[in-house]
């Protein structure tokens, strides 16, 4: 059977392609099919590889942490932190606020639903409102009743991995 494939296996270019009870005509499988197949299953495949945030350990070393829990009025926690955005992004901070079975947050990633789960038996236990902050290297820097964002941002600014992006940016 010249010109077609047929239940056999073959390596092109490092991909295997399998083609079983089906017959094919090999002039499909040209060099500009396969770059684009190539470049469908790599997509697919960094697609299908991404990862939901379950934890905080893939922020760890890149960004610090807002962790605020509260049971009432969730709107002023967010539009104070929202409207300190260009702080929070010139100290790579990542925020999530919990509020009964929802979180918000600044995170542009996709949150696995045991995150919520996770972080308040960690970090809140039974408490009604708590901010948490910590650090790039994971570790709790502050703990407090209420959000105070000049403070935090003070706190911040004087931690020894921050003084140092402050004199390498020139700020």
């Amino acid at each position: 059977m010249p010109g077609f494939l047929n239940a056999y296996s073959t390596l092109l270019f490092g991909l295997v392609i399998r083609k079983t009870n089906l017959l094919l005509p090999i002039e499909v499988i040209n060099k500009p099919s396969l770059a684009l197949l190539l470049l469908v299953l790599f997509h697919v495949s960094r697609v299908m590889a991404q990862s939901y945030l379950e934890d905080l350990s893939s922020l760890k070393w890149s960004n610090r942490i807002i962790l605020v829990s509260s049971n009432e009025y969730p709107e002023q926690f967010i539009s104070q932190l929202e409207s300190r955005n260009l702080d929070i992004v010139d100290r790579d901070i990542v925020w999530f606020l919990f509020h009964k079975d929802f979180i918000e947050t600044n995170y542009s990633g996709e949150i696995a639903q045991s995150f919520s789960t996770s972080i308040k038996s960690l970090y809140f236990g039974n408490t009604t409102t708590r901010v948490v902050l910590l650090g790039k290297d994971g570790g709790m820097k502050d703990v407090a009743d209420k959000l105070d964002l000049p403070e935090l941002f003070a706190l911040i600014d004087g931690m020894p991995m921050r003084r140092a992006e402050i004199n390498q940016n020139g700020r």
